[in-house]
This record gives structure tokens, C-alpha cells and sequence, in this order.
């Protein structure tokens, strides 16, 4: 469509700057069609570009030539009953089998490579294992995962590495890139940490995503049925020099006073970190040295 448009602009003025000096409109040639195909050719390398940038763009673009396959099929079987003269109402009923079927395979095929790779860590994280527990003699399995993680308990206080499942996703486009830790106590086990880090590849969108962080909890409160609480909760700007921040976000709530959850910008890093704690002055070093990077 788009093609199509530049064509018509394209001959609307070289025709309206013809008939202005006493000619003609001018006739469509194949010049036009030729800049058609490089400018479907353009959008189509662009399309690739932008869907390859993100972690599970690759699938999509599977999927994509998955179809044009089946496709490329049925032309070809429908071709083939054509050049052996088979009457209309055949070809017809042979097609839209031939159509159903790789349907039905390609709706099968698909989902299960999915599954295939999720599990063999194929969209950011490793293969998850598992982990069972019996409680009140009743057997429950969990996934657990083994990433490496920038911060860890670890590194702020004294845990049993074995207790926990260490977690790490990422997606990227050409404008942002987003990451994720989660460090989860395995059941029967107390602690846990999670933070997003969000790396702003073209500035103008850096306050319009600072600013989705800061109002994370204004969201929340939207509905109560999700997240109740009977407390407001905002983010304050604090700048403590601990973290040697550009900037420091730390969550308030109107009852309780500070809490454990803050936001920090590091040049266009922009950092949401939930602690299950305030954390100390020695722990707030250690994190920005992990998350800072």
C-alpha cells in the first residue's frame, strides 16, 4: 500500500508539472514497478531487522517462513492437478484439503518447537529444573533455574546457595533493552530478591520510562481486587550518595514510613530493585557496584 501511495504522489507531480507547461500526463512505465519492488524489498528488511532484534524474534520469523512453506505447497499441488487437466471441482477439493491438513501440522509443529526450546533455554534463560517437596504427604514439583545473576543474596548477606532458584530473562529492541534478576526462595525457605534493569538506547524515551517506573504503584492501586491495600505507596526522590546514583527513587508508604523498594539511574540505566529489607550502607555499595555495570 504503501508502494502504491509513493507511485501516485510520484505521478501526480511529474504529471501536474507536465500539464502545467502544456504537456500531458505522463504513462505509468515499469519504472514505477521496479521502485515498488525495492521499496517492498526496504520494508521487508526492515520488518526482519526490528522482529530479529528481540529475543524470540527468530520464532516469529519461523513461523512467518513456516506459513509461506505451506503456502508454496498447496500453489504447487494446485499447479500440478492443473497441468494434469483435473476438472475444476477436484482441484477445488484437493486445495482446501491440502489446506487443512498443513494446517493442522504447522498448529502442531509450532507450539511444540516452542516448548522445545523454552525449555533448552532458548529465550533467555536455562533449562529449568525441578525441585519436589512433600507437605501434609502430599508431593508438589517446582521449576527452579540456575542463571547467573549481576547481584545475589549472596553477595548482601549469608544464604545457602543451594536453597534458591537464580533466574534471568532479557528482551531488546533497537530503542530499549530490558533485563530481569529473580532470586527465589525454593518452598520452605525465606529471602528472595528481584530487580529490572532497563538500558534506554534513544534518549527521548528515557523520562517516559523513568516515569512508568515511578508510577508502578499509582497503577497497582487501580485495582484493588489485584493488588488490595489500604496504604499509598509512592516513590520519593532521596539522592542518597550511598548509592552514587545519578538520581535515587525510594518507596514510601503513608502508614509504615520507607520501604525496601527503590528506582536509580545510572547515564541511561534505570534500575528497580525490591530488597526484602532496607538495606544497609555496606549493602547498598555492594549493589551499585553489581547493578551500576
Amino acid at each position: 500500500m504503501l508502494s502504491s501511495l509513493f507511485r501516485y504522489a510520484l505521478w501526480f507531480f511529474r504529471s501536474k508539472k507536465a500539464v502545467i507547461t502544456g504537456g500531458r500526463c505522463i504513462e505509468i512505465g515499469g519504472g514505477y514497478k521496479k521502485v515498488s519492488v525495492v521499496m517492498l524489498g526496504i520494508i521487508i528488511a526492515v520488518t526482519l531487522l526490528l522482529t530479529l532484534t528481540e529475543p524470540n524474534g527468530w520464532l516469529v520469523v519461523a513461523g512467518i517462513a513456516a506459513f509461506s512453506v505451506m503456502m508454496a505447497l498447496v500453489f504447487v499441488i494446485r499447479n500440478t492437478l492443473k497441468r494434469r487437466a483435473a476438472s475444476r471441482s477436484v482441484i477445488i477439493g484437493v486445495t482446501i484439503l491440502s489446506i487443512v491438513i498443513l494446517s493442522l501440522i504447522l498448529t502442531r509443529v509450532i507450539p511444540r518447537v516452542a516448548d522445545w526450546g523454552k525449555q533448552a533455554g532458548w529465550f533467555g534463560q536455562s533449562r529449568a529444573k525441578t525441585y519436589t517437596t512433600t507437605i501434609n504427604n502430599v508431593k508438589q514439583t517446582w521449576e527452579y533455574y540456575s542463571d547467573p545473576l549481576p547481584l545475589t543474596l549472596e553477595d548482601l548477606q549469608a544464604a545457602d546457595k543451594e536453597l534458591y532458584s537464580y533466574e534471568w530473562t532479557s528482551s531488546e529492541s533497537l530503542l530499549l533493552a530490558r533485563y530481569s534478576g529473580r532470586q527465589v526462595a525454593l518452598p520452605g525457605y525465606e529471602y528472595d530478591l528481584y530487580y529490572s534493569i532497563a538500558a534506554v538506547k534513544w534518549p527521548p524515551l528515557f523520562d517516559l520510562c523513568l516515569k512508568d517506573y515511578l508510577n508502578m504503584h499509582d497503577k497497582l492501586s487501580r485495582y484493588p481486587l489485584i493488588a488490595p491495600s489500604s496504604s499509598k505507596k509512592k516513590f520519593l526522590k532521596t539522592d542518597d550518595p550511598v548509592w552514587q546514583a545519578d538520581s535515587v527513587y525510594q518507596l514510601y508508604d503513608d502508614k509504615v514510613g520507607a520501604k525496601d523498594d527503590y528506582v536509580l539511574c545510572w547515564g541511561n540505566r534505570i534500575v528497580y530493585v525490591d530488597f526484602q529489607e532496607i538495606p544497609t550502607s555496606e549493602q547498598i555499595a555492594v549493589a551499585s557496584e553489581k547493578l551500576r555495570r
